[in-house]
């Protein structure tokens, strides 16, 4: 199988393919001169390696479309400060939710200890503050609670 990009006159792609090349059975850049249509380029890759999502991002591609072929360039940058933290946040919401569902059917349906007693652990140690619980929203509890649990990620 070979990656190949469908590329009209105007070398926009139109469409990018996996398919087996069967020589004479596909328009060429000659022949969609005459005929109007689409033609196949293969495609190169530059910087599609592996990369490391906890830590990276990769952008692209940007393709250029050259007489022979499509070149795809990919861009590996490290994620900055703020987006780690951000993605960090959304994990530790994402975990807490977990883990208080867990912590209730757990406590509901098997009693599950070592779930409760982490639940009960980021409960207590978020409690631990100036304004008491009672004068929280339940927005303020749960920012409470993802803030003390992100601590400990």
């Amino acid at each position: 199988m070979t990656l190949v990009a469908k590329v009209n006159l105007s070398n926009v792609i139109v469409e990018r393919l996996e398919i087996t090349l069967i020589p004479g059975q596909y328009n060429t850049r000659e022949t969609a001169a005459i005929n109007g249509k689409p033609f196949l380029l293969p495609i190169e890759r530059i910087n599609f390696e592996p990369f490391d999502p906890e830590t990276q991002k990769r952008s692209g591609p940007v393709d250029t479309v050259l007489i022979d072929k499509v070149i795809e360039t990919y861009i590996v940058t490290n994620k900055t400060a703020g987006e780690l933290d951000t993605e960090k946040t959304e994990k530790a919401n994402r975990d807490l939710d977990i883990l208080i569902t867990k912590a209730l059917a757990a406590e509901i349906l098997v009693r599950d200890k070592e779930i409760v007693q982490k639940v009960n652990e980021v409960i207590s140690e978020a409690s631990l503050s100036a304004t008491p619980i009672t004068e929280l929203t339940a927005a303020q509890w749960k920012t409470r609670l993802r803030d003390r649990y992100k601590s400990l990620l």
